[in-house]
């Protein structure tokens, strides 16, 4: 994060400073919209960010979970 705090880099990406907090204290589950302002907050691609990250193949016991919201 070159160097930044929390509360200036949350609010570069447009997320509330405690809402990081919760991510890294495991109280809240990070969503894909979240990474991806924090990714333009980064300038770079989530593929960056997730490198290292198993594929669901590589990892048969990862359990994906999809849900839907009817509108």
């Amino acid at each position: 994060m070159s160097g930044q705090n929390q509360k200036d880099f949350s609010k570069q990406c447009g997320l509330d400073r405690t809402y990081f907090g919760r991510v890294e204290r495991g109280e809240r589950n990070l969503t894909f919209s979240s990474l991806c302002q924090i990714c333009a907050g980064l300038n770079c691609d989530i593929a960056t960010v997730t490198e290292g990250i198993p594929h669901l193949t590589d990892a048969p016991n990862a359990c994906l979970t999809i849900s839907f919201v009817s509108h």
